[in-house]
């Protein structure tokens, strides 16, 4: 039969399972699972994962019966009867996040009970990922916990690339690292191998026919259209090409110059930073601009696989 701390091990060791460390070591030592000099010792470890196979290592080595039951009492105590239940029922995973809503709903847990949820959604707030509407919201309820699930519900509608950064840059000033950690593992483990049609669109490159009809859909840059260029990596040689194109015409046309600035990127872009709708859609992020319109033309390609790339 299987060790039952090796099974729990397992189940910790998940992806999309995260719980939080410093309480877990308090209630490791207070059963004497571990001594001071040895939650010192884990405690100085980088990481979280260092932290967990640390923890282990020393677990594996103690009676199984004897401590299978205090790790229970201590998970229960730490409201986890979420990671009790798969260790009874013999379930290591509860499946592998495939976007960043999957890994939100995956942690929930963690998340619910650990956020600072003060310095997260203050910082979410400066970074304009969340509104004061939504800051007052979330500060209305006196519990907590309650705070917690009204901001965890408030990111499930607003993770994208660049939302999601923000929330690990807060999770950072919030002194929450180990979870900023795990966070950032899953997201990379979420398409690394898999071939995935949202992922072949969103790297390639837009035809002309694409740009086309790109550029009546960016609004938003049409008067900001130095900046994107830039951010797209166009120097100063190309936005004056762009402008003698567009002074030629004898009249302003905001449209047809983002238009040109799109021409103008993708024919000049190197090789190791081709011009590709992934591209663009990064580019458009670290602007703070608008990008329903071009995530609209990718969904008519393939909507439910850009919502799971985005």
């Amino acid at each position: 039969m299987t060790n039952p701390i090796k099974r729990l091990r397992s189940i910790l060791s998940a992806k999309g399972t995260i719980i939080d460390m410093g309480d877990f070591l308090y209630n490791l030592g207070e059963n004497d699972l571990i001594s001071h000099w040895e939650e010192d010792d884990i405690r100085s470890k980088r990481n979280y994962s260092e932290k967990m196979d640390a923890v282990f290592t020393i677990l594996l080595r103690k009676n199984p019966t004897s401590t299978e039951e205090k790790l229970i009492k201590i998970l229960e105590a730490m409201e986890r009867e979420d990671i009790v239940e798969r260790w009874e029922n013999g379930s290591a995973s509860r499946g592998n996040p495939s976007s960043r809503r999957d890994l939100l709903l995956a942690n929930e847990g963690i998340l619910k009970d650990r956020l600072d949820v003060e310095v997260v959604s203050t910082e979410l707030l400066k970074s304009g990922v969340l509104s004061q509407g939504d800051l007052d919201e979330i500060m209305t309820p006196r519990e907590r916990k309650e705070k917690r699930t009204v901001l965890w519900a408030k990111l499930l509608t607003k993770i994208d690339p660049r939302g999601f950064e923000k929330l690990l840059e807060a999770l950072t000033q919030a002194k929450q690292g180990d979870v900023t950690e795990e966070l950032r593992s899953q997201e990379r483990s979420i398409y690394k191998g898999k071939p995935h049609i949202g992922n072949v669109l969103l790297d390639s490159i837009p035809s002309d026919e694409d740009l086309r009809r790109i550029a009546p859909k960016l609004k938003e840059s049409w008067h900001e259209w130095e900046s994107l260029g830039r951010e797209l990596g166009l120097g100063s040689d190309a936005i004056d090409r762009i402008k003698s194109k567009t002074r030629s015409h004898n009249s302003e046309r905001p449209m047809r110059t983002t238009y040109l600035l799109l021409r103008e990127w993708k024919k000049s872009s190197p090789k190791d930073r081709p011009s590709t709708f992934r591209a663009l859609h990064e580019a458009l992020c670290n602007q703070g601009m608008d990008t329903s319109g071009l995530i609209a033309l990718l969904c008519k390609k393939n909507c439910e696989d850009i919502k799971e790339c985005l």
